[in-house]
């Protein structure tokens, strides 16, 4: 009986396809990331603009709702108290406001609000629009 001599082939370990994977994951990981817009206030519908965008500096978000009601960052403020409110809370007086209101609300609560934040101190305001 003849007795054959089997050479054990050396098991080698496929790296690339798990690379490819690893590759794949992180891609998706990065462009999520990416996507992500950090949002401090209420839901409002904005208006729409052609030439808007967005900002990824640290900020003071303001919104109104359609109803009228005042938000700092998702806690509600009255009209009357915006000012020593933000002034209180906010020191940094060189941060951007950001400013949030419904296509709804009326123009003249709007002006009420620009006044009390420029009474707070702040300057650097933007009303914001989303994307048509």
């Amino acid at each position: 009986m003849k007795i054959r001599n089997y050479e054990s082939k050396k098991v080698r370990i496929e790296i690339i396809p798990l690379i490819d994977v690893m590759f794949l994951v992180m891609v998706s990981f990065i462009y999520g990331m990416l996507s992500m817009a950090i949002y401090k206030g209420v839901n409002v519908k904005l208006p729409v603009s052609k030439i808007a965008e967005t900002q990824k500096t640290e900020n003071l978000s303001i919104s109104i709702d359609e109803n009228g009601l005042i938000y700092v960052d998702k806690q509600p403020v009255e009209l009357e108290n915006l000012a020593n409110f933000i002034s209180k809370n906010y020191e940094n007086k060189n941060v951007s406001v950001l400013l949030f209101a419904d296509k709804n609300v009326i123009y003249q609560k709007i002006f009420n609000v620009l006044d009390q934040i420029k009474l707070a101190g702040f300057s650097k305001i933007s009303l914001q629009a989303k994307k048509e």
